[in-house]
């Protein structure tokens, strides 16, 4: 059986000892909560403010994966399902660290998938800044175009029309 602490986690081991026994889900969030004399949902909202992996995401997460995965329609998608794959690592890892049994492999994979991450982040604010240049650009050439249509619409004010000329000239 797991130390029960019988009093609210004081310190950052502590509450490390106690997402461990949470994400492990080999225990009830109620006997977890009871062990630290904590209610249920305090607890709960603990995990969502620490970046716990919650026991109810990750169910639907196990319940909806299909043999083969759905296909990322956009760079937004991506960039969210590598951040969840970078979270769910990284508790994963942190289950290993509190238990004792990382190793350099995950460790590894970890950074990997960070890596990934960074890059995919940096290309995505590169193209954010040539869509604002652009978005410029553009506004300037309309501005430019606008101008000469503006000087256009003046010259044909200013300028006689060819009938009027004939009138002018048949009295």
């Amino acid at each position: 059986m797991k130390k029960l602490l019988k009093s609210l986690p004081q310190s950052e081991s502590e509450w490390a000892a106690v997402r461990a026994r949470y994400e492990a889900r080999d225990e009830t969030v109620a006997t977890i909560a009871a062990s630290i004399a904590m209610k249920v949902t305090k607890l709960v909202h603990e995990a969502k403010v620490r970046g716990w992996a919650l026991r109810s995401a990750r169910k639907v997460v196990a319940t909806t994966i299909n043999p083969e995965p759905k296909p990322i329609t956009s760079t937004k998608e991506a960039i969210n399902r590598l951040k969840d794959l970078v979270q769910s690592r990284i508790a994963r890892l942190e289950h290993a660290f509190a238990s004792g049994t990382e190793n350099e492999r995950g460790i590894n994979s970890a950074n990997l998938l960070v890596r990934t991450l960074e890059k995919v982040l940096e290309l995505e604010e590169q193209q954010r800044k040539h869509a604002r240049l652009n978005v410029h650009d553009n506004k300037r050439r309309d501005d430019t175009w606008r101008e000469e249509l503006a000087g256009r619409i003046a010259r044909l004010g200013q300028e006689p029309q060819s009938g009027e000329n004939l009138r002018h000239s048949g009295d």
